[in-house]
């Protein structure tokens, strides 16, 4: 929000320049109101770095292919819709098919003895898959799902196809207008915007050079992601490298790590949470035994399993 913005809002703007006691005061007098209140993502490990995501917010989530950027971007949707948070899902993939939804379903309504199982009727997400996604197409239906729906957070999958969609692929600055647009329709909405990118990838010996550890350096496009977003976190499976154990003898089979290395609210870290591949599904624990699914849509019943034990 703009000063010219305040000033059409009734609000009181700040005045420039401010001495620093000034400025805090008026940083805590934002802070205390509504547009300001992050929402938790439901990992408490993430959380305790970033704060959670706040309104007006840009978050980018990068990985290599196959490493876990879907899953722990159903992961974090599942957490906030069993906490009756209204989601917005846009799918910019020119892949995208039955299994994907089925994918999406199931990682919603599964449950474990400890949830109560969702009904995808009562299940506040929405959910628009396209195969020629526009930066246009995404505000129109965003206002819409913020105003009818109450709509608390968007999640796009991905940006390069929006880059694609938008015929940027191969225009720097016009990438640039893409993330700065999708930016400012996060402050106008004031809800956080979380999207999905590819890094690049440069052969094993590269990453074995630096021990497998991703950096800002390996986002795509020049730096133009980096320079937009407020918050970067970077995804990484050391055992998709054949590192099984850290330095402490550790397990890191099935282990995702998030680096956070790039944080506008606060500072950065790295955390790491569990991937199940039976599920699909991230955690932060081990979850000891699930209930069975009783009822599974038709449209996707012969593609889910239902063990009795998440991790075999």
């Amino acid at each position: 929000m703009t000063i010219d913005d305040k000033k059409e809002t009734g609000d009181k703007p700040a005045e420039f320049p401010m001495q620093l006691c000034e400025l805090m005061a008026e940083f805590d007098r934002q802070r205390t109101t509504e547009t300001l209140t992050p929402i938790t993502t439901g990992f408490v490990a993430i959380d305790k770095i970033v704060g959670g995501r706040y309104p007006g917010e840009l978050c980018v989530i990068a990985s290599h292919s196959g490493v876990g950027k879907t899953s722990f971007v159903l992961s974090s949707i599942r957490n906030m819709v069993r906490r009756d948070i209204p989601v917005a899902l846009f799918v910019a993939d020119y892949t995208y098919h039955k299994g994907f939804v089925d994918r999406i379903v199931s990682s919603i309504i599964y449950y474990d003895e400890q949830e109560t199982p969702l009904k995808p009727e009562e299940t506040p997400l929405y959910i628009d898959l396209q195969s020629h996604m526009t930066i246009e197409h995404i505000g129109h239906e965003a206002r819409k799902l913020v105003q009818e729906k109450g709509v608390k957070c968007i999640f796009i999958e991905s940006l390069y196809n929006i880059f694609y969609a938008e015929g940027t692929n191969r225009d720097l600055l016009a990438k640039g207008e893409v993330c700065d647009k999708l930016k400012q329709l996060a402050i106008e909405l004031k809800v956080p915007i979380v999207a999905t990118c590819h890094m690049k990838f440069f052969g094993d010996d590269y990453y074995l050079d630096r021990k497998f550890r991703p950096t800002l350096t390996d986002l795509p496009y020049g730096g133009v992601i980096e320079r937009f977003a407020d918050t970067v976190y970077l995804l990484n499976r050391p055992d998709l490298y054949g590192i099984t154990e850290d330095a402490h003898g550790e397990s890191l089979v099935n282990i995702l790590e998030v680096h956070i290395d790039k944080n506008k609210y606060g500072h950065g870290g790295k955390e790491r949470l569990f991937l199940y591949p039976s599920t699909g599904l991230v955690a932060e624990k081990r979850p000891i035994k699930k209930k069975p699914i009783s009822k599974i849509p038709e449209f996707f019943k012969n593609d889910v399993k239902l063990d009795d034990d998440i991790i075999n």
